[in-house]
């Protein structure tokens, strides 16, 4: 049958929100101010990205959060996944291993960052 109605908005807002969200960012990037922030604002994007489907750009976002903060296993994370959209699964795990190895397994943080 035909979806709710719901369901036929929420996509194509989803999709404008989304590229919405990259321009935000990429505007907020500008003007950011300091490692951490800057980091944080290329790790959301790398994420918009990511729910794009646009692995290389969500990878070189992600890479450059883990450079800004080399000890921030969320952006580790961010990058396992981009690896994983481009189907470099031996780069996706190291980069998993090495945020496991920056906190302890429970962590709050990874875990949201492994879901994000």
């Amino acid at each position: 049958g035909t979806p709710p109605p719901h369901r036929k908005i929420a996509g194509p807002a989803l999709m404008s929100d989304n590229e919405r969200a990259i321009q935000l960012f990429t505007t907020a990037l500008a003007s950011a101010k300091g490692d951490e922030r800057r980091a944080q604002i290329l790790h959301q994007r790398s994420a918009a990205h990511a729910r794009q489907g646009a692995w290389e750009a969500s990878l070189r976002d992600a890479q450059q959060a883990v450079e800004l903060r080399p000890d921030w296993a969320k952006a580790r994370c961010r990058a396992g996944a981009a690896h994983y959209g481009l189907d470099q699964l031996d780069a996706a795990a190291a980069a998993y291993e090495e945020a496991l190895r920056l906190c302890d397994s429970g962590d709050a943080e990874l875990a949201d960052g492994a879901r994000a």
